[in-house]
């Protein structure tokens, strides 16, 4: 079903397109619009100042109806819906194009209106926008509290015996892997010297286990 929208100024404009809509088959609504509604808008100099106007789009954009504007004399289309091909209503093949366009939204391949920004998206999204802000403070102030007055503490004797139980339950794992290549530890500057190319042929899982055995050793020896 077709729903109008026009000013009372373009009145004459709106039942000229009625009678056309109707003699061609379509059926126009005659109460409030509804969502499944195609919108077929007049513009005018006088609609684009029309609060009503502007509201009535305003809702069907937030709908996702399809909007069909006319142009009852050149205007340009307000910024909401400049990304819609107008219909001139004064070319030789208005109705052709109007005709075209209904047919598209009618279409059950018909493409889904473009969502955009109108005013009561923008206050949601600003609502939504405060929201998040207010919980992301409470939390930072109640995390504040909890810290400076409360004297709440990351419980780290827990941590430190989680990662105590850990290493020795990935040192029993790679134990005895491990030894079989510790047998090549340098014992000597030279070796050390080419302990380097060693340590690329130790599996990657293994090798940051060996360089620190081996540094460990060295450091002992040094120490002795």
């Amino acid at each position: 079903m077709i729903s109008l929208l026009a000013t009372a100024q373009d009145a004459a404009v709106e039942s000229d397109l009625r009678s056309e809509l109707t003699a061609h088959g379509y059926d126009i609504r005659q109460a409030a619009p509804s969502q499944e509604d195609i919108l077929v808008v007049v513009l005018s100099r006088a609609a684009l100042q029309d609060a009503a106007v502007q509201s009535a789009i305003d809702t069907a954009l937030d709908r996702g109806q399809h909007i069909i504007p006319t142009l009852a004399e050149p205007v340009r289309l307000p910024k909401l819906i400049d990304h819609l091909t107008p219909v001139d209503l004064s070319a030789a093949n208005a109705t052709e194009q109007l005709y075209a366009q209904i047919g598209a939204a009618l279409s059950p391949d018909a493409r889904l209106p473009l969502r955009v920004r109108t005013p009561s998206v923008q206050r949601s999204n600003r609502r939504s926008g405060l929201i998040v802000g207010v919980l992301a403070l409470a939390m930072f102030l109640i995390g504040l509290y909890a810290v400076a007055v409360l004297n709440i503490e990351a419980p780290v004797e827990e941590y430190n015996q989680v990662n105590t139980e850990a290493a020795a339950t990935r040192d029993i794992i790679i134990g005895p892997t491990l030894e079989s290549y510790l047998q090549f530890l340098p014992g000597s500057v030279e070796e050390a010297e080419q302990y380097p190319a060693t340590l690329e042929a130790i599996p990657t899982r293994l090798r940051p286990f060996a360089a620190l055995t081996a540094t460990a050793v060295a450091a002992d020896q040094q120490g002795g």
